[in-house]
């Protein structure tokens, strides 16, 4: 490149500041219709880096959730098995209670 204008100032720059920049500098044409073309290709290639990185940074976020989600699955699983032998438990409590109590009634002791 003749016109001595680096990769950071075309890319960093406004269109317009770029264009005033270019015409102060007697840039042909030709050139200039090159300069953009390398613009408009350098920030192509950071909105695509930067898009790869927003969709692993989400995946990331998202696996983690998942993870966390699962391990409080499992701990509700085990509480629900739990309950249910507690359940299970208090029923054939009150099933022998029902045989030793002659009126058929649950006793209530203070």
């Amino acid at each position: 490149m003749t016109s001595n204008i680096t990769e950071a100032e075309i890319v960093s720059l406004d269109i317009k500041e770029l264009n005033k920049k270019l015409k102060y500098k007697n840039v042909s044409k030709p050139e200039q219709q090159e300069l953009k073309k390398l613009r408009r290709k350098i920030k192509m290639n950071k909105y695509r880096r930067d898009s790869r990185m927003r969709k692993t940074t989400e995946l990331e976020t998202l696996l983690e959730l998942r993870a966390l989600l699962l391990d409080e699955l499992i701990g509700l699983e085990q509480e629900v098995v739990y309950l249910h032998n507690s359940k299970d438990h208090l029923i054939k409590h009150i099933h022998s209670s029902d045989e030793d109590d002659e009126y058929g009634e649950f006793v209530v002791v203070d």
